[in-house]
């Protein structure tokens, strides 16, 4: 359990510092670098989010054809259906 936790967290660290330019600061001064990391951090947590709640759109619509109504309402609009 360990060793997955530290590879989930070392990953996010490398992902920071690879995407995001955490490998060095633009600020000097605790207080400046701490509210560049954390809307940095921020970020990075709505980006997860995001994907997370796609998946879980994705996989909600898949199992109930969510959009299966709206099509209907395409076709008929345009004189198809």
């Amino acid at each position: 359990t360990y060793q997955k936790r530290k590879q989930t967290i070392e990953k996010v660290f490398a992902d920071g510092k690879k995407r995001h330019g955490l490998d060095y600061t633009l600020y000097t001064g605790f207080e400046r670098v701490y509210d560049n990391l954390m809307l940095i951090f921020t970020g990075m947590n709505l980006k997860k989010l995001c994907t997370y709640l796609g998946r879980m759109q994705e996989a909600h619509c898949a199992q109930n054809s969510c959009f299966e109504h709206q099509n209907e309402e395409t076709l008929k609009a345009m004189g198809i259906g």
